[in-house]
């Protein structure tokens, strides 16, 4: 094989890879930031359960119950923020990567169109000087 055809090829692979490539560096880098964000929210929530069991352990009449009971209704209101901002932060993430990804598909869509189209108007061209050299 010669060092053009070589060359060649190692430039069609890296074109044809080369998104994929590029799409899974975008999707690492998201997986990535997912992991550490729940890595991140883990420890609140399992320190926000830890402490109700803490003070359920106070409960020793019925002035306790209802301290506790009280208290169990800040820690629902605590974990229901939590969540929610967990979840606003996840989901920023998602549309994040689905932005990432679009932009990364049009780009590689127009340069596979501007290829597509050289390649067509180079092959008219050939055919055109196939008939002209045969007339």
């Amino acid at each position: 094989m010669s060092n053009e055809a070589l060359e060649t090829l190692t430039e069609q692979t890296q074109q044809f890879f080369g998104p994929f490539a590029e799409a899974n560096r975008v999707v690492m880098n998201k997986f990535q930031k997912l992991v550490e964000l729940q890595s991140e929210a883990a420890p609140a929530y399992i320190e926000l359960h830890l402490e109700q069991l803490r003070n359920v352990g106070s409960v020793k009449d019925a002035d306790s119950l209802k301290g506790f009971w009280n208290g169990q209704l800040a820690a629902s209101e605590k974990l229901r923020e939590k969540m929610l901002a967990d979840s606003r932060a996840i989901s920023e993430l998602g549309v994040s990567l689905l932005t990432e990804l679009s932009h990364l598909a049009e780009k590689n869509a127009n340069g596979f169109a501007e290829k597509a189209s050289k390649a067509s108007q180079s092959t008219r061209t050939s055919q055109a000087r196939k008939r002209t050299a045969t007339e």
